[in-house]
């Protein structure tokens, strides 16, 4: 059997997560894998991490560029072009090999696209993960839902009617509530899975504190992943600098950064909180090793989010680690962090929720208890579950 796997973009955990444990699964049954990408990801750690687990990989890469800005129009372009960019690579790599299966990792990337155009693969089956909708948070009342919600739903119907697309992975249980309570056509096409999570070395707080420079004393709460405004991350640095936070509480930043909050970083305001060791930056992106050393050090993990609806990763590597999360009150993350007692959930826009959690969890006066409910949330988070998943559907 040979498998091709798409996925046009190498940074976060698009690559380093769930390929990665595909492609254990795959060599473990000696499946054959060519990879689409892009041609940005030749230097990327995350390739390189992959190519150590198979080294006979095959990869394609395809030169294609970000939309201009991301309005709705520029990122409909953006999904035409890429869908016709990946349609061409797919003939170009059958006239030299049989494809059973695709594998699509992230059909956000183009999924209008693939609605409008219909099968790019001459009606080879395929399958993906579909980790971005937002047409049913207005069901939910969540805030932000979006413009067109009516047309985007109308496309995933028509994305749910092509002949080869066989199953969609979504890890939004309320995306998945919302199918179900308005009865969509072609439902059993959609299956929920767990982001899968695996934690490489846990270093003593000595070592990573160590490691990471941090005073000995000191409570880190750490900010992970793609750094951007929306993370709240402006809102968690206000609330840090205030003299009624417990004193010993500082923040690491750990991520690639966009340039806006890394053109805000650098303001004299910011630069203070590094210089008086409140805050810790550590630009780009994180590998294995560095990311084991900065959850070993963390005693809070952030995911106090604005408009930002969907899941984290880091959520659920946080639970995986019992370590309390100061969560958004909103959308699948606040959901997730109540249901399964992850944390503390907060106004992110309002300072003094920010502040009393802070000193709720550095006093101690929130325990964090490992409680059934929380224990099932790691439970289903493991990788083999995913993969198990993953070798079902190819199977079929």
């Amino acid at each position: 059997m040979r498998i091709l796997i798409i996925e046009p973009e190498c940074n976060g955990h698009h690559i380093i997560t769930y390929i990665r444990f595909i492609l254990r699964l795959l060599l473990s049954h000696k499946i054959e894998v060519i990879i689409i990408t892009s041609s940005k990801s030749k230097n990327h750690f995350s390739l390189k991490t992959i190519k150590k687990i198979y080294p006979r990989i095959k990869i394609k890469f395809i030169k294609y560029s970000k939309p201009k800005n991301y309005s709705s129009f520029f990122l409909l372009l953006y999904q035409i072009k890429l869908y016709f960019l990946i349609k061409k690579t797919f003939i170009e790599i059958t006239a030299n090999y049989r494809i059973d299966k695709v594998f699509i990792n992230s059909i956000d990337h183009f999924d209008k696209a693939l609605s409008i155009f219909g099968d790019p693969f001459k009606k080879t089956p395929f399958f993906g993960m579909y980790t971005l909708p937002k047409f049913h948070f207005s069901f939910f009342k969540f805030k932000n839902s979006g413009r067109f919600q009516f047309i985007s739903k109308y496309l995933f119907k028509r994305l749910l009617n092509i002949d080869n697309l066989f199953k969609i992975l979504v890890n939004d249980h309320f995306f998945l509530k919302y199918l179900k309570e308005t009865r969509f056509k072609n439902l059993n096409k959609v299956n929920f899975f767990f982001h899968p999570v695996e934690f490489f070395k846990k270093y003593s707080k000595k070592n990573a504190y160590k490691k990471l420079g941090l005073p000995r004393q000191s409570i880190p709460i750490l900010v992970y992943g793609y750094l951007k405004i929306s993370k709240g991350i402006l809102q968690l640095l206000q609330a840090i600098s205030d003299h009624r936070v417990h004193k010993k509480a500082v923040v690491i930043l750990a991520g690639d950064q966009d340039s806006e909050i890394r053109k805000i970083l650098q303001k004299k305001y910011y630069n203070n909180l590094v210089i008086n060791k409140k805050l810790f930056i550590y630009e780009g992106f994180q590998n294995d090793k560095q990311e084991s050393i900065l959850l070993s050090a963390a005693k809070i993990v952030w995911v106090g989010y604005r408009n930002i609806l969907f899941t984290s990763g880091i959520l659920h590597q946080a639970a995986v680690n019992n370590i309390p999360v100061i969560a958004t009150s909103q959308g699948v993350i606040g959901n997730l962090t109540l249901k399964y007692n992850l944390g503390l959930r907060v106004n992110v826009d309002r300072k003094n929720s920010i502040i009393k959690s802070i000193n709720d969890i550095c006093y101690k006066k929130y325990k964090n208890k490992i409680l059934n409910n929380q224990n099932k949330l790691v439970k289903n988070s493991h990788p083999k579950l995913f993969m198990r998943l993953i070798y079902d559907l190819l199977s079929k």
